[in-house]
């Protein structure tokens, strides 16, 4: 008989347990969501903790039916995955996760900013004061399909029609904000921190002095297609004001790079067309561009003759003394332009002595 019983209680609880409309899963106590009077549920009353499961109750989660997320009674069987409950307007352009935008307290969206700090494109200058369209053309303003992160994703027409100067001929960077300034969107304000490396130049090389940081210090007025490459056509003023030497007087050329390097100051410089004035030879080459060493005063009034710039050299010299003995003050008369005075020649010898037979070949010491 007590064997009948324990079999009956057995039966009657797999049978209570066969008939749980929630499933075998959902171990535990009826009252905790039902009275005893009916099985319908007093949301008052209810005593189950939605926080003890994987997806907690916030915002307006909080005040929707439960069946609105549980269509089965079999309450396990609900995705905690978004778009299992709310479709997708923005049709798959943002992903599926609802919270990388919203909060469940409501759809509006206030965090724009920080969402494009996470994609890695910053509203920054002009980005932040235009509308989401003009940058995210889709189908309608709740699709936004991705448009890349680089500038010229957003701005190849400009940069295709840009004439002055042209962009494409020219191959500029197509990262716009290594030129321009990303507050003005006029594309009028150019950036004074230009990298040369980001720009093909080679047209004319930016080298020394012309490695401005500044394009408008050449492109006056931002005109950049019609600016000349010839040096005169900035450097005028420079050429008219010098006057050490007064290129304009002795007819120096306006092409600057003949005697000029391109480093700032002007200095180091060349003179190439010096031997039309004065032949440079000998020592006078050797310091052919320390032009200071002669032209002590104005480069007009350069004297030519030897003791115009050596009759220190002569007065000193005492073996012979050249004052005593009346030399010549052409200095060429005995020597050449070779640096030390040697070798020398004294041609008017014979004036005192006569060198000749054994005398002929003698040093003079």
């Amino acid at each position: 008989m007590k064997r009948k019983i324990i079999f009956i209680l057995l039966l009657l609880l797999n049978l209570m347990m066969a008939q749980n409309p929630h499933g075998n899963d959902l171990s535990m106590d009826c009252s905790r969501c039902h009275t005893s009077d009916n099985w319908k549920i007093i949301p008052d009353s209810l005593k189950f903790d939605h926080d003890s499961t994987s997806f907690k109750l916030t915002g307006q989660h909080k005040d929707v039916d439960c069946i609105n997320c549980h269509t089965s009674l079999i309450f396990n069987e609900a995705s905690t995955d978004c778009i299992s409950c709310h479709t997708d307007i923005h049709q798959n352009t943002l992903g599926f996760d609802c919270a990388s935008c919203h909060t469940s307290n409501d759809w509006a969206i206030d965090n724009i900013d920080e969402l494009h700090d996470i994609i890695g494109f910053p509203l920054l200058g002009m980005h932040k004061t235009i509308s989401c369209d003009q940058c995210h053309t889709g189908a309608n303003e709740l699709v936004f399909e991705p448009i890349g992160l680089e500038c010229v994703n957003c701005h190849i027409g400009d940069y295709n029609n840009t004439q002055n100067p042209n962009h494409e001929k020219v191959q500029f960077s197509q990262n716009c904000e290594k030129c321009h300034n990303i507050d003005d969107f006029s594309w009028s304000e150019v950036s004074t921190d230009i990298s040369l490396e980001d720009m093909n130049h080679d047209f004319f090389p930016l080298e020394g002095g012309h490695m401005l940081p500044d394009c408008k210090l050449c492109h006056l007025e931002g005109n950049y297609t019609n600016t000349s490459p010839e040096c005169v056509s900035c450097h005028k003023e420079d050429y008219d004001g010098t006057t050490k030497p007064n290129h304009k007087q002795i007819g120096v050329g306006t092409d600057c790079i003949t005697c000029h390097t391109a480093d700032p100051g002007w200095s180091p410089a060349e003179f190439t067309i010096h031997n039309e004035y004065y032949e440079l030879t000998g020592a006078h080459l050797d310091i052919q561009n320390e032009c200071l060493l002669c032209h002590t005063e104005d480069y007009k009034n350069t004297p030519v003759s030897c003791e115009g710039c050596h009759i220190d050299n002569y007065n000193n010299s005492q073996n012979p003394n050249h004052s005593k003995l009346n030399f010549n003050t052409d200095c060429a008369e005995c020597h050449t332009t070779d640096p030390g005075w040697s070798p020398a020649e004294f041609s008017e010898h014979d004036a005192f002595f006569a060198l000749d037979g054994g005398h002929a070949n003698l040093e003079c010491t």
